[in-house]
């Protein structure tokens, strides 16, 4: 299990790590909520749960950097029945988040619908999927996007 969300830094406070994600999770007392700093986006990933999922969606939000579009639109399929979404507009991350999606068509509509309430396109827009392409998203999105990368 794996819960999160972002704390902008101008906001985030040490002492208020629950406050921030009892706001949006039902938090399990078994397990502790941590925070990972994000400097680079001016934000905080506050979260809890497992340590692989946190260090993966870490990774995913740092490799952001590495995609040299201004829009940057980055997804991973990690074969468990989700799907990760991340956007960020030149530094600014827009979002982050995590959507149940079983087949490709799931996961292709829940990433462009995010990346439409940011007015983005599609057809502007080079699609970059995080490591293995589990849902074979690619097939599809090469006809959707301007075109599709692979970072890791």
């Amino acid at each position: 299990m794996f819960r999160f969300t972002l704390v902008p830094s101008g906001f985030f406070e040490k002492d208020s790590v629950e406050e921030y994600l009892s706001s949006v999770v039902l938090l399990n007392e078994d397990f502790p909520v941590k925070y990972k700093e994000l400097p680079q986006y001016k934000a905080v990933l506050v979260y809890y749960g497992d340590e692989d999922r946190a260090s993966l969606m870490i990774r995913e939000t740092e490799s952001l950097a590495g995609i040299s579009y201004y829009n940057k639109v980055l997804v991973y399929a990690p074969g468990d029945g989700m799907v990760d979404i991340l956007i960020a507009v030149g530094k600014e991350l827009k979002i982050v988040n995590s959507f149940r999606a079983g087949d490709s068509a799931t996961a292709l509509y829940y990433l462009v619908t995010s990346m439409e309430q940011f007015g983005l396109k599609p057809r502007m827009t080079v699609l970059n999927i995080f490591g293995k392409d589990v849902l074979d998203i690619s097939c599809i999105a090469e006809h959707l996007f301007k075109g599709v990368e692979v970072v890791s």
